[in-house]
């Protein structure tokens, strides 16, 4: 856009100077009056000449300036791109190792539950085998005596 700016104030000098000098000539063809005149415009016309190549030169260091801050800008685009893969990486593995211990706990919850579940089922196992245990003895003794007895009366 800047180029273009500078292309169209070029173009408008040269159209300017062109026509000064055409009416340059057109003065030189009158009378020392008109001489005097022809003088005067080319004064003016080094006098816009020299504006114009300083508002070019401006225009120049301000894209150079753009031009500098849109590196800048790529630059530091480039540094977040980099960056915010950067974090995805460290975001993979943290998820990668939040499921490896999240699987371990399980494990290890999962192996302590069956441990737990075990002991009690073992703990009411020889609490019903105590109580088998005291309801069968009067019947185990009694079985005893009765062998005791049938022992005795076969000697």
């Amino acid at each position: 856009m800047e180029v273009a700016i500078i292309a169209v104030v070029v173009a408008l000098a040269i159209g300017i100077i062109s026509w000064f000098f055409s009416l340059g000539n057109k003065a030189k063809k009158s009378s020392s009056n008109n001489e005097y005149k022809y003088v005067a415009i080319i004064s003016q016309l080094r006098e816009r000449n020299q504006e114009l190549v300083s508002e070019r030169n401006e225009l120049e260091l301000q894209l150079r300036s753009a031009e500098g801050r849109i590196r800048a800008a790529e630059a530091k685009l480039e540094a977040e791109q980099k960056n915010v893969l950067e974090q995805k990486h460290i975001l993979e593995k943290a998820e990668e190792k939040l499921k490896d211990t999240f699987t371990a706990l399980a494990g290890n919850a999962l192996t302590k539950v069956n441990k737990q579940f075990l002991d009690i089922a073992e703990e009411r196992f020889e609490s019903k085998r105590k109580d088998v245990d005291k309801t069968i003895q009067p019947l185990a003794e009694a079985i005893k005596e009765y062998r005791e007895q049938t022992g005795a009366l076969k000697t």
